[in-house]
């Protein structure tokens, strides 16, 4: 039997039994504190999260849509490696522990930076020494001055800094590493491999993958269970069907969403792909109407993922972005 340890934010730690989930490569899943006949429910700050067992099941599931809406959890995924959530979108991070110090992924805003940094010297008392951002939307990388000052580089993909460059935030620290296409940070006797395919979910994503394994930490491109958000802003719809395609085609047993559960199974990205190429195709039989209506959106609809959280509020926003990508081109 195979365990995860989750780390509550009040230093408790619970454990779920996996039957044979073998979802980590070349990691051996963190020791249970409890015995193997007994898998108590995870409380974190007074919530329940699913199972891992119920997480690792294929979309639809509702489980990836179960997650507590107080202010901050760190989940414990295999030894030295962390999820940190916050905040009632449930933003999501990782960091790794190693022994010459801690990466640290997209620091959120200042009070997450914060509240982050107390959960680090709870676990470790070596500093940050790295930080790398996802992309460049400022709800998922400002804040990050805290582990500057600390002596922490920031990592991007190089197309970031333009976008941060044409649009300042003081809450964003610049980055001081960039990287193309592929890059592997190494600290202490770990990895964390950065992969940039095309534009995406933004033109300068990142797609982070610890110590080589079968996780990868996926952000914006997949909200498992959930619709895109909104109009879905900064956005490159094909694109984002390409990434799909390769994540799906690498050795990736389950993700670790930027928003949301900690982790899930990685049908996620398929049902994201096909979403997309469904909201996609709805929209190009919409247009070939010779006369479509300035309202068009409104007849756009994928009621096959109508389950999915915030259909009923997000279709429209979705439509509509779908529209402009397809009859302006962008």
């Amino acid at each position: 039997m195979l365990h995860a340890t989750f780390k509550a934010t009040n230093g408790k730690l619970v454990a779920l039994t996996i039957a044979a989930v073998a979802f980590l490569n070349n990691i051996a899943l963190a020791q249970a504190t409890t015995p193997t006949n007994e898998a108590p429910p995870s409380v974190v700050s007074n919530a329940i999260y699913p199972s891992l067992e119920q997480l690792m099941r294929p979309f639809p599931n509702p489980a990836w849509n179960q997650f507590p809406r107080s202010e901050h959890d760190v989940i414990q995924l295999a030894p030295g490696l962390y999820t940190f959530r916050f905040g009632l979108q449930a933003t999501r991070n990782i960091f790794m522990v190693t022994p010459h110090g801690v990466i640290v992924t997209d620091p959120m805003n200042a009070r997450a930076a914060a509240a982050l940094r107390a959960e680090i010297r709870k676990i470790t008392p070596l500093p940050v020494r790295y930080v790398v951002y996802s992309h460049s939307h400022w709800d998922h990388i400002s804040g990050g001055q805290i582990f500057k000052d600390e002596g922490a580089k920031f990592i991007a993909q190089r197309n970031c800094v333009a976008n941060l460059t044409a649009n300042k935030s003081n809450d964003v620290v610049m980055p001081d590493i960039l990287y193309d296409r592929r890059y592997t940070l190494r600290l202490g006797g770990r990895t964390l491999e950065l992969y940039h395919f095309e534009p995406d979910a933004s033109n300068c994503s990142t797609y982070m993958r610890p110590d080589g394994g079968d996780l990868m930490f996926v952000v914006d491109t997949v909200i498992p269970g959930r619709m895109p958000l909104g109009s879905m802003a900064d956005t490159y719809p094909s694109g984002i069907v390409r990434t799909l395609q390769t994540l799906e085609n690498m050795p990736i047993k389950a993700i670790i969403p930027g928003h949301g559960g900690p982790i899930a199974d990685r049908s996620a990205m398929t049902e994201r792909r096909l979403y997309m190429e469904g909201l996609m195709r709805a929209t190009r039989e919409q247009l070939a109407n010779p006369t479509p209506p300035l309202d068009l959106y409104k007849s756009i609809r994928v009621p096959e993922f109508s389950y999915l959280r915030g259909y009923e509020q997000d279709i429209d926003r979705n439509a509509e972005r779908m529209v402009n990508y397809f009859y302006i081109g962008w």
